[in-house]
């Protein structure tokens, strides 16, 4: 939502006044309230202006959210944040959606940073915190890369230039209504593309195979490319699939543009490096994707004992995917501290939880208080051994890191 708005404001040609609400402040509510944005803390029918001529609402709200009902009573029109997207995507020429069950942010930066390196002022959405800069740009109306939201089904109303699609695994399936829905959107989606680029090896049942507007990245494609040391693990996949996208668009493909990238924040992102121990965060919170990074940094980082502070996205996911995160924590970190469940908006009941997977791993333990787990965090650095300390979820673990006072 904070990067429509910043959107709608920077396009200079339309006259557009932007308010909102959130139910606290943020970093990301403040920087809108900088740039002009009014921002209400708290939801009531009174945030809606008098004068309201279009409610866009995220997938997080429920019908029976008083500005979504005010909206209804007083007639004005309703649209999702995702279709919304798709409309604005239609004032530029050419539209780049990237959409997948995992990498779709990291992928929507790269190609956005390969775009930049050849002085292109595209127009981008991005669904993560930048390091430097905001992650949302107008652009001059040429190109538009932005991500297409599958969990709630909304990337169908995209008619993109190209079309990328990461991998399509079964997370976010029963928000759209099951598997076969979520394929089907996934075909849907890649009808209405002039170019569809997907990797042959990530989409289960060939569900792209014959469409005349798809090419396939492929395993093969990564062992003729040199990429630069800041490339490794999946992230070398992710910038494929932007290389792929930069020919398609008849720009020049260079690699060592990749050599000063810079992935989003909560990305492999490095928060401190010292003698004896290092931090990593990242956003990881499916079983591909945990264990993706768990061994890209067993890759990089060879030589270190790898501690993983997990916390699970969403009780639905621990009860889904409960041996598989047992199966590759256990598997691929050498000490495991588990945090209490995260629940995105809507909280599910599960038989399942931290503490009972923390005694299926090898030095596994469950910590409930986030400042129990900084005391642990802090003991880890003060070994003398090489330490590598891995935070991953997509919820609140983050809050973590500033307590650690590195």
């Amino acid at each position: 939502m904070q990067t429509l708005a910043g959107i709608l404001l920077e396009r200079k040609s339309d006259a557009v006044k932007v308010s909102g609400s959130d139910l606290e402040k943020s970093e990301r509510t403040r920087k809108l309230q900088a740039m002009g944005v009014e921002i209400y803390y708290g939801h009531q029918a009174s945030n809606l202006p008098k004068e309201c001529d279009l409610v866009v609402y995220s997938s997080a709200v429920t019908c029976d959210n008083v500005e979504y009902t005010e909206a209804i009573k007083r007639d004005i029109p309703l649209i999702r944040r995702g279709e919304f997207l798709a409309e604005l995507a239609k004032n530029y020429k050419k539209t780049v959606i990237v959409s997948g069950s995992h990498g779709k942010t990291s992928t929507c930066a790269t190609l956005v940073h390969l775009l930049k390196k050849q002085n292109i002022d595209c127009g981008y959405l991005i669904g993560g915190e930048l390091v430097n800069g905001n992650p949302f740009s107008a652009g001059d109306g040429e190109i538009f890369v932005t991500e297409a939201d599958e969990s709630d089904g909304t990337h169908v109303f995209f008619e993109p230039y190209i079309n990328i699609v990461t991998n399509l695994d079964d997370d976010h399936s029963w928000s759209v209504g099951g598997e076969d829905k979520l394929k089907q959107n996934f075909l849907a989606s890649a009808a209405k593309s002039h170019k569809l680029i997907y990797w042959q090896n990530e989409v289960k049942d060939d569900i792209f195979n014959g469409l005349p507007n798809a090419v396939e990245a492929k395993e093969e494609m990564l062992r003729s490319i040199n990429f630069p040391p800041n490339i490794v693990g999946y992230q070398k996949k992710n910038s494929l699939l932007a290389l792929m996208a930069m020919r398609l668009l008849s720009l020049p493909v260079k690699i060592d543009d990749l050599s000063d990238f810079v992935n989003v924040k909560r990305r492999m992102t490095t928060i401190c490096e010292k003698d004896n121990f290092i931090v990593i965060e990242d956003y990881a919170h499916h079983p591909k994707e945990l264990k993706s990074a768990l061994e890209l940094l067993r890759e990089k980082y060879p030589n270190y004992n790898l501690t993983v502070i997990f916390q699970i996205h969403r009780a639905a996911r621990m009860t889904k995917y409960f041996s598989e995160f047992a199966e590759i924590l256990s598997q691929n970190a050498d000490e495991v501290i588990l945090s209490r469940i995260f629940e995105a908006w809507v909280s599910d009941s599960s038989d399942y939880s931290p503490k009972i997977l923390a005694e299926k791993i090898p030095n596994g333990k469950y910590i409930e208080d986030f400042s129990e787990i900084v005391k642990q965090v802090k003991a880890i650095t003060m070994r003398s051994s090489k330490q590598l300390i891995a935070v991953i979820g997509a919820g609140d673990i983050h809050k973590i890191i500033g307590e650690l006072e590195l």
